[in-house]
């Protein structure tokens, strides 16, 4: 007989979807004092992409470590490698 566990288990490696990301993103290039818009933030295969100025570019690739772990600790999930 099968458990409530194994129920549940096929749910566990369910990914984010992108509009998700591209929210918890914005959410931690706020919280950093980075001004940035959601039509600014593209997530395409583990990658979220800035298409802001250079200044803010600069910014984020200065933070982009601490940016990085910031957005798995608020996922609970590795799903973005990088930031470009």
């Amino acid at each position: 007989m099968k458990t409530i566990a194994n129920f549940f288990k096929k749910f566990s490696n369910i990914q984010p979807t992108a509009r998700v990301i591209k929210d918890v993103t914005l959410n931690v290039l706020n919280k950093k004092n980075i001004p940035i818009t959601v039509d600014e933030i593209i997530y395409s295969g583990g990658v979220v992409y800035i298409k802001s100025n250079q200044v803010i570019k600069n910014e984020v690739f200065i933070l982009k470590e601490v940016i990085l772990k910031e957005i798995e600790k608020q996922l609970n999930k590795k799903t973005v490698i990088d930031i470009r």
